[in-house]
């Protein structure tokens, strides 16, 4: 028999003081179950420790981050992910250069971000999954994501919702009205291009089976500021009982 559990987890943790003191106090109210950690935001052993040190202790996933921040591999071909600053550049653009982006590269960044979570905490993620979800919207990112998954023996947060056409449309839609901008691709061929990566790929990784965003109808406890957790995730796993 399969039961089912809500997994609350709160996302771009290290991003920010302010994102963490959200996060660390939603979890200490009990209001999330895990968190995942962005590392290339300039975040330093001490603040890892705060995370270590919640009574009571969630499990921490890494937040691949390509898209904000500054990069901490040295490939070669991860010039054509940064700006002249040195730090990543938007998610859209990326997307609309997508063509032009080197697997190999990619692969070896987010090998480059889980070193750098293993040396902040002394252990692996519990989880791995990725910053305004671009691991989900490219195949190139994707098939080098699954990779890691499979190499690394990592769970990932789903990518059911953008394997799915109305979905990932619904998800390009949200974009353009909260940010004002298009994600450059036919929401069709790109759910049947993510499908064909994940077949043709045949990686056995554990995923989590759906993933859906918290709706603004969740109720916060008083003197808790919710908008740092506008990006908090429910995962639904299928448990055995």
């Amino acid at each position: 028999m399969i039961s089912k559990k809500i997994i609350f987890n709160a996302d771009d943790l290290g991003m920010s003081h302010e994102i963490d003191r959200e996060i660390l106090s939603a979890a200490r109210c009990g209001l999330i179950d895990s968190a995942s950690v962005s590392v290339v935001n300039g975040l330093n052993s001490a603040q890892f420790q705060k995370y270590l040190a919640l009574e009571p202790p969630i499990p921490l996933g890494l937040h691949l981050n390509l898209t904000e921040g500054c990069p901490l591999s040295t490939h070669p071909k991860i010039a054509k992910l940064i700006n002249p600053h040195g730090e990543f550049k938007s998610a859209v653009h990326l997307l609309s250069i997508e063509r032009d982006l080197s697997e190999e590269a990619l692969y070896e960044e987010m090998i480059a971000q889980l070193r750098r979570f293993v040396q902040l905490s002394g252990t692996k993620p519990s989880h791995i999954d990725s910053h305004q979800h671009f691991t989900y919207l490219s195949p190139i990112v994707f098939r080098a994501f699954l990779k890691m998954a499979k190499t690394e023996n990592l769970r990932i947060r789903s990518p059911i919702p953008f394997l799915n056409v109305n979905r990932l449309q619904l998800f390009i839609e949200s974009v353009r009205q909260r940010y004002g901008v298009s994600i450059p691709f036919s929401s069709e061929t790109r759910a049947q291009e993510l499908r064909d990566v994940f077949t043709d790929s045949e990686v056995e990784v554990r995923t989590d089976d759906c993933l859906i965003e918290i709706s603004s109808e969740v109720s916060f406890k008083e003197n808790f500021d919710s908008r740092a957790l506008w990006k908090s995730f429910v995962i639904l796993i299928n448990l055995p009982t």
